[in-house]
């Protein structure tokens, strides 16, 4: 919602916050690992120059290349 709204700065502020939530958290097992993914893929996108064909093909493979990663399918669709 944040991204689609282009509210930059709050996203960045909540992606750091569930960061320091996850790291507190010891039983998430498989959902720590798909959340900090997303995190990580989140916070490249924010930073992701959209005119670069090449960088945007390069995070594109990087995406699908993950296998545990929560919201892939809307990660690429970011990046179209």
């Amino acid at each position: 919602m944040y991204y689609d709204l282009k509210e930059y700065d709050a996203m960045d502020s909540l992606m750091e916050s569930f960061k320091t939530y996850l790291y507190r958290q010891k039983d998430l097992s498989y959902h720590k690992e798909s959340f900090t993914n997303l995190l990580r893929f989140s916070k490249k996108l924010l930073l992701l120059n959209t005119m670069n064909k090449t960088e945007k093909e390069v995070f594109r493979q990087e995406i699908e290349n993950c296998n545990i990663l929560a919201e892939k399918s809307w990660l690429l669709a970011q990046i179209i």
